[in-house]
């Protein structure tokens, strides 16, 4: 086969096949080839490759993980933020922490758990 410059594989012969071409059974030496080309092309990677894969369950279940972990992250800062307003006077977080505490509380749930999830 040729390739172009898009490294695409130009099809030889007769395109597309003729109803006689498609009847030949094919090789079953051949057809094994195949298949397990196939299966090594779809094997889960592992090592680091395991990372890299482009497979929808396991992006999937990555980003629902790391929505589960920003949701805890942001209960954290909304537990500080309870600490500091569970008695009068307390000096736990000062004013101007406290308000940080609450704007990363609210914009980690909204943009980083609750968008993501649903």
């Amino acid at each position: 086969m040729k390739y172009s410059g898009t490294n695409r594989p130009k099809p030889e012969g007769i395109w597309p096949p003729t109803e006689e071409m498609l009847d030949v059974p094919v090789d079953k030496a051949e057809q094994a080839k195949r298949e397990d080309r196939l299966r090594r092309a779809w094997d889960e990677p592992t090592g680091l490759a395991y990372w890299t894969a482009v497979n929808n369950d396991k992006v999937g279940a990555w980003y629902s993980l790391t929505a589960l972990f920003s949701m805890l992250c942001a209960g954290v800062l909304a537990l500080l933020m309870r600490v500091q307003l569970a008695v009068p006077d307390n000096q736990f977080l000062d004013a101007d922490r406290f308000n940080q505490f609450f704007t990363m509380h609210g914009s980690a749930m909204m943009f980083l758990f609750a968008v993501p999830m649903f």
